[in-house]
Formats: structure tokens, C-alpha cells, sequence
């Protein structure tokens, strides 16, 4: 397995950082990176997003949500293909700090399968990338 990782302090309460995370339909609203979403946030559905990476003409996937602990954490995983050749848990966790006043965005990708490998290098740098950018257009929205 390999992750990608990325963090941000947000001066929100959870509960609205919650509440726009998993309205999917927001997303092209906000969020430079996962530019379309559709279904819901909730155990076992499947849903649609597009991730559009800059410079790139971007993918749309079918994941499934795999976790759903409100409102501190999700995710949702997909498939290249089929499983096994590049899998991608999608996670978000929401961290409240000690002040009462901001949350720790945990935004991360855990990646496995026979491609992951070869892909790794341009796959790490365009998934933060993108990843970065999510995060600092959701602390604007938000703040």
C-alpha cells in the first residue's frame, strides 16, 4: 500500500465542514479538484465524482463509500478496471482541536494493486496536487 497524505487547520465548526464534504452536489461549486459529484454520503452506496486534475482532461469514477462515522470521517473506494489492478480508499477525517475553533482536515489516499507501482510517481504528484488545492479552496469557502 502506498498513501498519500495531506492536512489542513480549518477555523469552522465540524459540523459545517461535515455538512459540505458530503454534499456532493456542492462540489463544482467549490472544490478546484473533484469537480462533479453526485449521490450521497452514506454506507455502501455507490456514487459518481470527476476528478479533474490541472492540466489534464480528467477521470470519473463509481466508488463505493466504505466508511461513514459522522461527522468525524469517510471514504469512498474505487477500481481502475477491476480490483486489484489500481485500488484508491479516498478518505477525509475531521479532527476538532483543543480551542474549540478550528478542525484538522486529515484529507488522504491510501493506493494498492499490481499497477500502483508503475503508476506511483505521476500518480502521487497529481493526487496532492490536487489534493492541496482541494483543501485551501475548502478552508476559503468555509472561513
Amino acid at each position: 500500500m502506498r498513501e498519500v497524505y495531506t492536512q489542513i487547520l480549518i477555523e469552522a465548526p465540524v459540523e459545517k465542514i461535515w455538512s459540505v464534504l458530503t454534499d456532493l452536489a456542492s462540489y463544482e461549486e467549490w472544490n478546484p479538484f473533484v469537480v462533479f459529484g453526485r449521490g450521497q454520503i452514506k454506507p455502501g452506496e455507490k456514487i459518481t465524482v470527476r476528478a479533474k486534475p490541472k492540466g489534464s482532461r480528467g477521470m470519473t469514477f463509481t466508488p463505493r463509500v466504505v466508511r461513514y462515522d459522522p461527522p468525524r470521517a469517510f471514504s469512498w473506494l474505487g477500481h481502475l478496471f477491476v480490483p486489484g489492478l489500481a485500488d484508491g480508499e479516498h478518505i477525509h477525517e475531521l479532527i476538532p482541536q483543543a480551542d474549540g475553533k478550528s478542525v484538522l482536515y486529515i484529507h488522504r489516499d491510501e493506493f494498492s494493486g499490481l499497477l500502483i507501482p508503475l503508476l506511483w510517481k505521476r500518480l502521487s504528484r497529481v493526487t496532492r496536487q490536487g489534493f492541496e488545492g482541494m483543501n485551501g479552496a475548502l478552508k476559503t469557502y468555509l472561513e
